[in-house]
């Protein structure tokens, strides 16, 4: 995402007085980012908290000291194999020995007894979220990605109560799309350097397109592709 982009957003943030959490993130890996740093600066500096997901395979002790003396608000880390890379497990060690019932645990032992809970390690929020053995045994957090993926996949009835539209997800060029699904952009509500986000949100045809596909009323072809 441009400079410029990332800009607006904030500003349009700062003027709605937004204070919740913003995760720069669609599909990319986050520490690739070389501004990274300075993105989380600038949207803590907004009063924004910022959020990292992240495989961790990039995750430094040098990275993670400068994110957090920028602000870092949380790091969730998506596991998707069998070992974390060997210098975010010397990361992680040096945040569990701050807890005095983890000094003595091995890594992978922590990481299996906090899988999917965010815990408060000096400041920083953490969780990991083990996606390879889900993977490897149950399969019960894969899906198939608004359909774009062709897995044999239990399909489930209509869902109600969809949580991927209760919150704005923009691609790379500022606009915002469906949800974090739509991965070719194929159902765009507007862009950010054309109108205010606070105005494409609140838009009522996006809020009654939104509210449909909360209820269950899953018109979109993604919808009804879509396995959760």
């Amino acid at each position: 995402m441009r400079d410029e982009i990332i800009n607006t957003l904030i500003n349009q943030l700062q003027e709605i007085n937004f204070k919740g959490t913003l995760a720069p993130h669609m599909y990319g890996e986050t520490l690739a980012h070389p501004q990274i740093v300075e993105i989380t600066d600038k949207v803590t500096k907004a009063g924004i908290k910022l959020v990292i997901y992240t495989n961790a395979d990039y995750l430094t002790q040098e990275l993670m000291d400068k994110l957090r003396a920028a602000g870092l608000y949380k790091l969730s880390i998506s596991k998707h194999s069998k070992n974390l890379s060997k210098t975010s497990m010397e990361v992680l060690r040096g945040l569990f020995d701050k807890i005095s019932d983890y000094k003595h645990l091995k890594i992978m032992d922590i990481c299996k007894q906090i899988n999917g809970k965010d815990i408060e390690i000096d400041g920083l929020i953490f969780k990991i979220v083990d996606f390879y053995t889900d993977f490897n045994t149950n399969k019960e957090m894969l899906h198939n990605r608004g359909g774009e993926l062709d897995l044999e996949l239990k399909k489930n009835s209509r869902p109600v109560g969809c949580s991927y539209v209760l919150y704005p997800v923009i691609d790379v060029e500022g606009n915002i799309v469906l949800c974090c699904n739509d991965y070719k952009g194929k159902h765009i509500l507007g862009n950010v350097m054309e109108r205010h986000i606070y105005d494409i949100w609140t838009d009522p045809n996006n809020v009654w397109l939104r509210n449909k596909i909360y209820r269950g009323s899953l018109d979109l072809q993604i919808c009804q592709e879509c396995v959760l």
